[in-house]
């Protein structure tokens, strides 16, 4: 998602203090243009999370198999797919906008989004497998699909997005 009337040049400070959630709300406040979005980078993200459903997916399956609950299992297996997605990102989608923010803001805020997902999508899952008795893969599978724009908007939003008015920096990686 690129905002209409920010500078591509701009960047916003890495870690400046205060609680991460103080650093969220005020990339939220600052961000006052209506949003447009950039389909081919959101093709890209759409990709790399297809690939990072691999192994989510795969450390579902082995803690299910190990007995774990689906639920539980699902929040540990998600941390997999966030550290492999959080990587393609950097690397391969975002490397042009990384520089505005610290890499360990960065991870942090992609973490705490990807986790914060686990809100909406864990109760839906548990709706897919209770209601139309999908199995814990299935429901995991469309569930991801089913809230991947609000994941692609919040990421370029509250991860990604430059603050107006500055400039980025090579040193934070």
């Amino acid at each position: 998602m690129t905002l209409s009337g920010t500078d591509p040049g701009s960047a916003t400070g890495g870690l400046t203090g205060g609680t991460a959630s103080e650093t969220v709300a005020e990339t939220v406040a600052e961000t006052s243009a209506p949003p447009r979005v950039n389909v081919p980078r959101m093709i890209g993200f759409g990709l790399i999370g297809v690939t990072g459903t691999l192994p989510n997916l795969a450390g579902l399956w082995l803690l299910t198999a190990a007995g774990l609950h689906y639920l539980a299992a699902e929040i540990v297996a998600n941390q997999f797919g966030v550290l492999w997605n959080f990587l393609l990102i950097e690397v391969l989608l975002f490397r042009d906008r990384r520089g505005h923010r610290h890499w360990a803001d960065r991870v942090t805020r992609f973490a705490l989004l990807a986790n914060a997902d686990l809100l909406l999508r864990i109760p839906l899952i548990a709706l897919l497998v209770t209601t139309l008795r999908l199995g814990a893969l299935p429901a995991t599978a469309a569930a991801l699909l089913l809230t991947f724009a609000l994941r692609y908007a919040a990421t370029e939003t509250l991860v990604y997005h430059r603050r107006r008015g500055e400039r980025p920096s090579s040193c934070h990686g």
